[in-house]
């Protein structure tokens, strides 16, 4: 009777490393980010250059903003009226564009100005528009 009564500590210690090892295993393993942050562009030309070229900011820009350092995406819309479709069905967080694209999209309430960006290193540029 006394052999038995030592193994029965010996048994349940050996099936408590059994069920916890699985579970360790697993907590150590790091989930793939999830996409985050979608970038919105208005572009007419090959949507690979595009995506190529902003996804390093939109990745960034994912990651510190969200605690798990998500990746980003870029989306590459072909005119502004399907950038506002996107962006009222919450496909795209935020987009870039020129300023007359911009305007209309904010003005048909789509969206809203948060930031200015320089391009070509210049902060503002002024325009002429002829009729």
């Amino acid at each position: 009777m006394k052999k038995s009564s030592r193994w029965i500590p010996a048994a349940l210690f050996v099936a408590f490393l059994l069920v916890t090892t699985p579970l360790e295993a697993q907590a150590q393993l790091k989930p793939e980010p999830v996409t985050k942050l979608t970038l919105g562009v208005v572009f007419q030309g090959s949507r690979d250059s595009v995506t190529e070229h902003f996804r390093p900011l939109v990745n960034y820009a994912a990651r510190k903003l969200t605690p798990t350092g998500a990746k980003g995406m870029v989306v590459v819309a072909s005119t502004a009226a399907q950038m506002t479709k996107l962006l009222e069905e919450k496909r795209v967080d935020f987009y870039m564009e020129s300023p007359y694209p911009t305007y209309v999209i904010n003005r048909l309430g789509a969206a809203r100005l948060l930031l200015r960006r320089w391009k070509g290193g210049i902060a503002e540029y002024r325009s002429l528009i002829f009729n």
